[in-house]
């Protein structure tokens, strides 16, 4: 006897509303598995909300609640136009929907178009005041610049960026990188 099951867990494609985002989800899951997250591979969300809209693209994703989702493999950009103003990545993180605050961990960087990098063990982008913060440690560089401190806040839509706390800096002016 053949017999086909033809629920969720066999790759029906649903539509899933998390926070006004509509993604399209094909489970091959185990039945198993669907008891506790929902798992994506590829997943993208793209906000057209709030000052400039910006991308978030992850290796994997599992589905918490209506608006947290856990991600792996981390990048997200914020577009000016269609080119690509500031980035973010990191090894894993959480996405809340309804605030719009993406938290990294795990070898987070950050950059801008105009050749700033930072770096921290953690960042948080806020996507509502577009604003990029991290505490614990962090170091920016740039062509012949390094500065380091404990706290860093960027706003994206200004430019402006404060590092704080025990901030040393220091300026090459010989030529070499940082």
């Amino acid at each position: 006897m053949n017999v086909r099951d033809r629920s969720l867990r066999a790759s029906a494609p649903v539509l899933l509303l998390l926070g006004g985002i509509v993604m399209t989800l094909v489970f091959t899951a185990p039945p198993s598995s669907l008891a506790s997250d929902i798992q994506l591979k590829g997943f993208k969300i793209v906000e057209e909300n709030g000052p400039a809209p910006w991308r978030i693209q992850a290796a994997e994703a599992s589905v918490r609640n209506k608006s947290l989702v856990a991600l792996r493999d981390i990048r997200a950009q914020m577009l000016e136009g269609a080119v690509e103003k500031v980035w973010a990545r990191g090894d894993r993180g959480l996405y809340n929907t309804d605030t719009r605050i993406l938290d990294l961990e795990g070898d987070t960087r950050a950059g801008t178009v105009s050749g700033f990098h930072f770096s921290a063990p953690t960042l948080r982008w806020d996507g509502n005041s577009s604003i990029i913060t991290s505490q614990g440690g962090v170091e920016l560089t740039a062509s012949r610049l390094r500065v380091q401190g404990r706290t860093l806040s960027y706003n994206i839509s200004t430019g402006i960026m404060f590092i704080t706390g025990d901030v040393r800096a220091r300026w090459l002016l010989d030529g070499r990188t940082p």
